[in-house]
């Protein structure tokens, strides 16, 4: 009977286990067997849910009662002298105070999730496999959710511009936000070619993007530089010779002349008539082609002399 010795400030709980033991009947008592002798609820915490089918010695190891923590986390946690089971290495990022999320009654699923309690950023959860994330339709950002979403509401959205990279159309596609107005040059869709987050105007503008054939949309004398008055007579496709890049030299190409050949071809800016042409009045483009100079498809119209130079008999 020396290895019992009783200790009042154990309680009577202790001396039920212990004298368990020493009737040789070793056999874990739980809370509930021993409730009928001894209400835990006086001790100041009160056995519901899970706590209740814990076996006394799981939480009072070695029969120590004083000092036993009151708080979750005491117990579950790695390391801990009581052998409850630990947050796991692949819980999210949170708070210690487990009984936020957490009851006794089923620690999973957790049923009283507060946000309050997480650390990190939103997408160590929403990331589309612990919880929701960002849909295929979201705009490109690098941001964190809570830049514009609120833990109260997920919608709608406190934007923010602020991380946003491209992707512009995505919303600014006149529905969803305000878009390209009706007189907008004619480009393509990347905003962020020439406009910023932080001012929509005035725009950085770039030849990038411009749609081909549509320089003379701006190159009008109105909206930007046009052509001059001695500009050869071309239709108004400025890049079949012209770069964005640079505007001159051009890189020269018939395609798009239709008349006015000899304002070039003058014998100064580019080869003329030869001094032995028939004497004609007619433009250049009434016999001759952009595609090929010869051979010439002849048309009397215009011819007012040197008749003789061509025909030949008596």
């Amino acid at each position: 009977m020396n290895a019992f010795r009783w200790d009042p400030r154990r309680g009577l709980k202790a001396a039920v286990v212990w004298l368990g033991l020493l009737l040789g009947a070793w056999a874990p008592l739980s809370p509930a067997q021993v409730g009928s002798t001894f209400d835990h609820f006086t001790t100041g915490f009160e056995l519901i849910g899970k706590h209740r089918d814990v076996p006394c010695e799981g939480c009072h190891v070695d029969a120590v009662f004083k000092g036993t923590p009151r708080d979750c986390f005491s117990c579950h946690q790695q390391g801990s002298r009581i052998s409850a089971t630990p947050k796991h290495t692949a819980h999210i990022l949170s708070t210690n105070r487990c009984e936020s999320c957490h009851t006794p009654q089923s620690f999973k699923p957790a049923v009283k999730y507060d946000h309050r309690e997480m650390l990190g950023s939103c997408s160590n959860c929403h990331n589309n496999v612990q919880a929701q994330g960002k849909g295929p339709t979201h705009i490109v950002t690098q941001q964190n959710c809570d830049v514009c979403h609120s833990t109260q509401a997920w919608k709608p959205a406190t934007f923010s511009h602020d991380g946003i990279l491209d992707g512009c159309f995505a919303c600014h596609d006149g529905t969803r936000a305000t878009g390209k107005n009706a007189g907008h040059i004619p480009v393509g869709n990347d905003c962020e070619t020439c406009h910023v987050t932080t001012a929509w105007k005035p725009a950085n503008f770039s030849h990038d993007g411009v749609q081909k054939g549509t320089c003379f949309t701006c190159h009008n004398g109105t909206l930007a530089t046009g052509k001059h008055a001695n500009h050869v007579q071309a239709s108004n496709t400025c890049d079949n010779c012209h770069s964005t890049i640079a505007w001159k030299p051009a890189l020269f190409d018939h395609a798009g002349i239709v008349d006015g050949c000899s304002t070039c071809h003058n014998g100064v800016q580019a080869t003329g008539k030869h001094p032995n042409h028939l004497p004609t009045t007619q433009g250049c483009e009434l016999c001759h082609s952009t595609t090929g100079w010869t051979p010439a498809h002849f048309s009397h119209q215009g011819i007012t002399s040197g008749c003789l130079t061509c025909q030949h008999g008596t």
